[in-house]
């Protein structure tokens, strides 16, 4: 009787056994494995109407870039800029291409030219802070839009090491730019006012000609990702820039604007006199 106890005994501890191993490998396998977030989806300057994939420039500009963009799943993806200067010597001489990636809370980028870039995003999705080698960029937001910025960067000339500091503050009137106070190195105060058009912005357009006072000359392409703060609700009719310690500079730039099928295809204005046009395709 005892030998069959203890036969009895054995059964039951190994019928036990198996019972713990398969509760053990039911509550883990896959459970233990945190799931896969799925990757941030910023929201585009176009939402609710088709994207810009190139914006090119022709005529008497003043420093910008011209752009290519490819989406992905609603996601701005790769762009290439292409810097336009009405110096003959360095217009189109340029290049560089710039690629997106997307985790479930963070942006990375790469560039063509392999620069260090940094991107640090808000609790709103937006770019907080972006450092590229050893220059620094600070962004600001009020109701989803842009209100502040500020740049330190460095340039390296015969051994020496320059600092360039600026920044702007950028005041709205019904979801519309209505002014942009704008410094550079503290000894370049600039206001530009802004006048609205009736036109709705549907496609999300950045404003022409004032790139650097809005702080995204050169990367365009991450406002038109949506890392950069919400769009104007109507486009710009036109911009006043005042230099208060060089009025020979002041001007005012008056913009006009085509459509096809509902998207803003063309943008016209004169510069010192000189014609310029803006292509945005579709």
């Amino acid at each position: 009787m005892g030998v069959q106890f203890f036969r009895t005994g054995i059964r039951l501890f190994s019928l036990q056994m198996v019972l713990t191993s398969f509760f053990l490998l039911s509550c883990g396998g896959d459970d233990d494995v945190a799931p896969e977030q799925p990757a941030m989806r910023p929201t585009l300057p176009a939402e609710g109407a088709a994207p810009v994939r190139s914006i090119t420039h022709w005529g008497h500009v003043i420093p910008c870039y011209d752009w290519e963009f490819s989406y992905v799943n609603g996601r701005l993806i790769t762009g290439k800029g292409t810097l336009r200067d009405p110096l003959a010597s360095i217009d189109r001489t340029f290049s560089y291409t710039n690629t997106l990636g997307y985790g479930p809370s963070n942006v990375s980028m790469t560039t063509s030219n392999n620069e260090s870039v940094r991107l640090q995003l808000n609790s709103s999705g937006y770019i907080d802070k972006m450092t590229v080698n050893r220059d620094t960029y600070e962004f600001n937001y009020l109701d989803g839009r842009l209100v502040r910025w500020n740049k330190i960067t460095f340039g390296n000339s015969l051994g020496q090491i320059t600092q360039v500091v600026s920044g702007a503050t950028l005041e709205y009137r019904n979801g519309d730019l209505s002014c942009i106070r704008y410094t550079k190195n503290q000894i370049e105060p600039i206001t530009l006012t802004f006048e609205t058009s009736d036109i709705v912005n549907r496609n999300g357009l950045l404003p022409e000609t004032v790139s650097e006072e809005m702080g995204c000359l050169g990367f365009e392409n991450l406002y038109y990702a949506g890392l950069l703060g919400r769009p104007t609700i109507h486009l710009v009719k036109s911009v006043t820039v005042e230099n208060l310690y060089n009025p020979d500079k002041n001007r005012t730039t008056r913009f006009e604007y085509s459509t096809t099928t509902g998207n803003i295809d063309l943008c016209t204005y004169h510069n010192n006199g000189q014609p310029t046009s803006v292509n945005y395709n579709y």
